[in-house]
């Protein structure tokens, strides 16, 4: 089935209008843009061969009444009918709680960071050693800063390092030791007030204790469970499960392989703790954390979206909604049983 050659030459006139607002496909680092001569003959192509996918790809930037052309198609093409399900839902003037379109922008941010993350971000810079000692000093001296060898850590600088690199360095190693500085006296005043909550506690108890020792539920308080101190929230406990289990990992593999060296053993410790660090660092872009870094040019960029996966995604939906319509009769019952 195809569309009717009226419904494709005003679908293709909408798109020749719109080319630039529309997004032909992601492109990848370094790749140059496709010419718009191509780009039409690739769309009108597809939409006569298949309309499913078109829709897949380009239906986000038709407007309703282009969209209504690919209607009789909808009974006979399983694909056009999950993209129209979704598509003409969302269109302006259609009833959409606002949990489900902020659901839908979300999930659309997390794909678009993810994939520039992929395809742009990973073996740059920005994934540097140096760069994310920069942004995370104090998540960098946990993993990696302190299990570094003196030797290591101190070394001078070489011959190939000129003038203007030592001074960019000393410049990035104050920044780094001034935020680990300020980190360093965050958490001292809060470790202040929880010292101080500790001992507001303690106190409270203790009256309670001593007014239960003056009445007849003395006994009963005697029995009462005892009061916890709420755990700190710093840096060094929420990391303390990470480091545990890498460390159990380093010692289960190397336990069986006597021949392993000391130094080995230190060095595949450093490995696993800048794998773990690299993926925070990850989690921490994922997570729009990196106040650094213009997070609207991904966010609002639609040639970050992966068209493979919006796919899945529709048809995830798609499915979802189709049990939900199957399971509403279900509760239509009268409640006599037939005989």
């Amino acid at each position: 089935m195809s569309l009717p050659e009226a419904s494709r030459e005003s679908v293709i006139h909408y798109v020749q209008s719109n080319l630039d607002s529309i997004t032909f496909k992601s492109l990848k680092r370094d790749e140059e843009d496709t010419p718009d001569d191509v780009k039409i003959a690739v769309m009108d192509k597809t939409l006569v061969d298949d309309p499913g996918l078109f829709l897949t790809r380009w239906g986000r930037f038709l407007p309703q009444e282009e969209l209504n052309h690919f209607e009789p198609l909808r009974a006979g093409i399983y694909e056009v009918d999950v993209n129209l399900r979704s598509l003409l839902k969302n269109q302006p003037g259609n009833i959409e709680t606002t949990q489900q379109t902020n659901a839908h922008v979300r999930k659309q941010v997390q794909n678009r960071r993810f994939q520039y993350l992929k395809d742009i971000l990973k073996g740059s810079e920005y994934f540097s050693e140096e760069a994310m000692q920069l942004r995370e000093p104090n998540l960098y001296e946990y993993y990696i800063g302190q299990h570094i060898p003196p030797h290591l850590r101190d070394r001078p600088y070489g011959d190939d390092v000129n003038l203007v690199q030592r001074i960019m360095h000393n410049l990035d190693r104050s920044i780094i030791d001034e935020k680990l500085r300020q980190q360093k006296t965050i958490e001292s005043e809060q470790e202040e007030e929880e010292e101080e909550e500790e001992e507001d506690e303690e106190e409270e108890v203790d009256e309670k204790m001593d007014q239960a020792n003056d009445s007849m539920e003395a006994e009963e308080m005697n029995n009462a469970d005892p009061v916890i101190a709420p755990l700190s929230t710093s840096l060094r406990d929420k990391s303390a499960e990470a480091r545990r289990k890498l460390e159990e990992n380093d010692s289960h593999e190397m336990e069986p392989k006597e021949s392993v060296t000391q130094a080995e053993r230190e060095q595949h410790f450093r490995d696993g703790q800048k794998e773990e660090f690299v993926r925070m660092m990850e989690e921490l872009f994922l997570e729009g954390k990196d106040p650094s870094f213009d997070y609207k040019q991904v966010d609002e960029n639609e040639k970050y979206d992966d068209l493979d996966q919006e796919d899945m995604d529709m048809q995830d939906k798609y499915f979802d909604e189709e049990d939900e319509e199957i399971e509403e009769p279900k509760s239509k019952g009268t409640g006599v049983y037939d005989y």
